[in-house]
Order: structure tokens, then C-alpha cells, then sequence
């Protein structure tokens, strides 16, 4: 096996990898102790780094953004 097959793999993995999701808690105690700008944050630095990991925040169920 040379590098161009091992990147063919590594391609066809992340091809059908699920996006990551990251939850962040939007409940009363998280958002009294920040977890708004916590979620800012986590917004800008994906957006940035140009990611399509897909958010949710948790309210008692899943919200997708």
C-alpha cells in the first residue's frame, strides 16, 4: 500500500463521517454563568476555521441550528 491509496482511504472515510456535534447547555444555571458567550465562541472558531460540524443546544430537547 503506497501514500496515494492510504489517501484514497483517508478521503472515503471522512466522506462518510457524521458531522460532529457539539451540544452546548442553554438551561437557566449555564446561561446565569455564561454559556452564551461560550456558545459565540464555539460559533466563531467553526466558522473560522471553516468547518461544517453542525451545532445543537440543549433546552430539553435538541434544538439544530
Amino acid at each position: 500500500m503506497d501514500l496515494t491509496e492510504l489517501q484514497e482511504i483517508a478521503q472515503k472515510e471522512r466522506a462518510n463521517s457524521k458531522p460532529t456535534r457539539i451540544r452546548c447547555c442553554m438551561a437557566a444555571g449555564c446561561l446565569s454563568s455564561g454559556a452564551v458567550t461560550v456558545k459565540e465562541s464555539l460559533e466563531k472558531s467553526i466558522t473560522a476555521a471553516a468547518l461544517t460540524n453542525q451545532i445543537s443546544r440543549w433546552v430539553g430537547k435538541f434544538i439544530s441550528m
